[in-house]
């Protein structure tokens, strides 16, 4: 159809063109620098000069200004760095654009996998425990037998998520318990931000310390867009002067691979990990000639990305003897962290704490240093009963192959006091800590540390450490670590092995503290955490003399199971304990592992159907047609499907996979039940004893799409589900049947002849 408005148009405009006479209009296939655009565009000729309209200039990737196209369309010969040709015999208009006409193609390496819609979630309850008992000694009496459970209850409902948890503990003789935490959270993931009403802790930077409050607390949440990148990628810019293969590699991995057409072209948000490293582009053109250019790069979690910001703030009352008691709330607090980037290397930060005590203010600067490490800057006042103080922070982190270094240091005057003193938890007034590692390929890693500070009323810490790991081929890991309290004058040292054997691995490692000194062999086989039994065998010897070990660990479908048993020169002790969740979901209860993200209840419609999470088995449907998967991570793409294989072959599964991205803690419900009327063959024969022809339009009153006659008067039929009218279309005439629907069978059902009465007016 393009191709004949193409010839038309030519064929009328070229006599007129020819003759010189102007101007004229052609419908021409659109060419740039040798690639086809795939779109037709109008051009008008006035004399020598050709003219495009600015959209459709645009849109094949070429810049021009406003003053390119003041009367409304762009003269191609006045544009520098622009020039055209039209091909007649192929109906082409061949655009040759200079590199710095061409707008950029960009690819970005990291796109975004969330839609911007609202969180699935339906309304139930988790009750999560995890209970355990203890015996110190199994041949004394019962008074050597303890009792200890944490429960919590999460009430899920579409945007909002009520949250209550605390323990119970029993001994001989008493018990204790308490409320940890109560919250009311609402997420709004379309704003990566989050309320809560309740006990929270509040935020903060590098330099300042979090406190236990209960009020309300309104912050930036990047956690609710887990694909979302808050730190600055490197990018890779490049222009290709013919057609070019683009790959992208991080050691030997494949991180992107695309084509790009003649031009400019950048590559952003390269994904990377956390520290410092390279990344390789290698460039193939259609000739076969080949480039490849190394991109180091520094990225660190300090940083924000260009435009980004995150904000937190807190308000309420600070709460006392948490984890002792249920209800205890001091003074009113308030605090205030704000973060922003202002380029991709520079990223501005402030925090503010008000109690009716006193005050805190301060604000930095975090720098990138290229691609060798990043620098943070701080400073902080404070006023409060006692006086006025100062703190400032420094923070350096950096990489310089093979080498890294991290380092630390934060000082504050006598009288400098923030919330969490005034909660009874004095400021250090120094803290420091220095560090390096150094990597020496296969040959392993040596790392060194540095860390102490001084807080009034406490003794003063000052250690150093070293160590040195390496890991061998299949699993081997070998490590030894070096301690000294300067403080103390006192050394430490271990040593450490472990070696795959079997379908586990064997660990031998030795201490030694001052003049004591111990050892340990290990044997563990791992468990399975989506289903099995996991196993561990100990023997060690130290001052309190040998000791042997053993523990067992089953992970069912509805909880984890696990059992040790110790004997020692103090006697025999035991210990066995068991979690899980029960699920209140969908008018049901359902007993499931624990969980720390979402489930989901999976309604598959039959008993004994596979169901698969990102194309991995993890459950089949019981006796009622339903699973519930456990683990689903929040605010995250999650695909769920069903095998069709599983249902009988008379079966319409309509739909065997969904996406969803769930809310935190909380339930999903997928309905992949299949219609319940299922597909059968109908024979039609019309009332005159022939059959209708192959191809025969089929129309079903109660279904939308028309059916078609196959061979024999044969004719599939799915998804009636009521007795229903209908007629054949037999060309010059047409007759009419009425139609049931089938039972459901192992095998696919087959009507009797149904007959097609012909209309006797025909």
């Amino acid at each position: 159809m393009r191709a004949a408005a193409l010839v038309v148009v030519f064929f009328v405009s070229w006599p007129a063109w020819a003759a010189g006479e102007s101007p004229h209009r052609l419908l021409l296939e659109l060419w740039v620098n040798g690639r086809s655009t795939h779109k037709v565009v109008q051009v008008d000729i006035d004399g020598s000069d050709i003219l495009l309209r600015p959209d459709d200039v645009r849109k094949a990737g070429i810049r021009i200004g406003p003053a390119d196209g003041p009367d409304g369309l762009v003269r191609i010969g006045a544009v520098s760095g622009l020039a055209a040709e039209i091909d007649l015999a192929n109906q082409r208009l061949l655009l040759t654009a200079a590199p710095e006409r061409l707008a950029p193609q960009v690819f970005n390496l990291r796109p975004s996998e969330f839609d911007g819609e609202t969180a699935q979630s339906a309304t139930g309850a988790m009750f999560d425990y995890d209970i355990s008992a203890s015996a110190l000694d199994v041949s004394r009496s019962s008074h050597s037998v303890s009792l200890a459970g944490q429960m919590g209850l999460s009430i899920f409902m579409p945007g909002a998520l009520l949250t209550i948890d605390g323990f119970a503990g029993a001994v001989a003789g008493g018990g204790n318990g308490a409320r940890l935490d109560t919250a009311l959270e609402f997420d709004d993931a379309a704003q990566l931000r989050r309320v809560v009403l309740g006990d929270s802790i509040s935020g903060g930077l590098d330099w300042s310390r979090a406190v236990r409050f209960g009020g309300i607390q309104l912050a930036s949440d990047f956690s609710l867009r887990p694909d979302l990148v808050t730190m600055p990628l490197p990018q890779f810019f490049g222009t290709a002067a013919v057609p070019t293969t683009v790959d992208v590699f991080s050691g030997a991995v494949r991180l992107f691979e695309t084509d790009v057409d003649p031009g400019p072209f950048e590559l952003n948000d390269i994904p990377v990990v956390t520290g410092g490293g390279s990344a390789t582009v290698v460039l193939r053109d259609i000739l076969g000639r080949q480039t490849v250019q190394t991109i180091p790069f520094y990225a660190t979690g300090r940083l924000l990305a260009r435009g980004l910001s995150a904000y937190d703030i807190d308000a309420g009352f600070l709460r006392r003897d948490y984890g002792a008691k249920s209800f205890s709330y001091d003074m009113p607090m308030f605090a205030l962290t704000v973060r922003h980037g202002m380029t991709d290397a520079v990223t501005a930060e402030a925090h503010g704490e008000a109690t009716p005590e006193g005050a805190l203010a301060g604000a930095g600067l975090a720098f990138g240093l290229g691609d060798v490490g990043a620098l943070s800057a701080d400073i902080a006042a404070s006023r409060s009963a006692p006086g006025t103080g100062l703190l400032a922070s420094l923070g350096l982190e950096g990489w310089v192959a093979p080498l890294k270094i991290f380092g630390s240091v934060s000082a504050a005057t006598k009288w400098f006091s923030d919330v969490a003193a005034m909660n009874g938890d004095p400021v250090p007034t120094l803290r420091f800590e220095l560090g390096a590692a150094l990597s020496f390929g296969r040959f392993g890693a040596l790392a060194a540390n540095w860390t102490g500070g001084k807080t009034p009323g406490q003794p003063a810490t000052d250690l150093v450490s070293a160590s040195y790991s390496l890991s061998g081929g299949n699993s081997l890991f070998f490590g030894l670590t070096g301690l000294r309290d300067l403080g103390a004058h006192v050394w430490a040292a271990q040593a450490f092995v472990s070696v795959p054997l079997g379908s586990g691995s064997a660990s031998f490692d030795g201490a030694s503290s001052g003049r004591r000194a111990s050892a340990q062999a290990m044997y563990t086989v791992p468990v399975d955490p989506d289903g099995g039994v996991g196993w561990q065998v100990m023997a060690q010897d130290g001052d309190a003399g040998p000791r042997l070990q053993g523990e067992a660990t089953v992970v069912g479908g509805t909880g984890r199971y696990d059992g040790a048993l110790a004997a020692g020169a103090d006697g025999v002790a035991a210990r066995a304990g068991v979690s899980g969740s029960l699920v209140f979901l969908a008018g049901d209860v359902f007993a499931a592992r624990k969980t720390d993200g979402a489930v989901a209840l999976v309604k598959t419609g039959a008993e004994g159907v596979r169901i698969y999470r990102e194309n991995r088995p993890v459950a089949v449907s019981d006796a009622g047609g339903e699973a519930l998967l456990t683990g689903l991570v929040p605010y995250a793409p999650n695909h769920v499907g069903i095998d069709p294989r599983d249902y009988p072959i008379a079966t319409i599964v309509a739909r065997s996979d969904v996406t969803i991205a769930p809310q935190r803690r909380s339930g999903v419900v997928i309905d992949l039940s299949p219609d319940r009327c299922c597909a059968f063959m109908a024979r039609f024969v019309v009332s005159d004893g022939s059959l209708p022809p192959v191809g025969a339009r089929v129309d079903v009153e109660a279904l939308s799409v028309p059916l078609m006659v196959g061979r024999g008067g044969k004719v599939f039929v799915a998804g009636l589900n009521r007795r229903s009218a209908g007629f054949i279309d037999l060309g010059e005439r047409r007759c009419r049947f009425a139609l049931a629907p089938q039972d459901s069978a192992k095998t696919l059902p087959q009507t009797e002849n149904v007959e097609c009465k012909l209309d006797p007016s025909q």
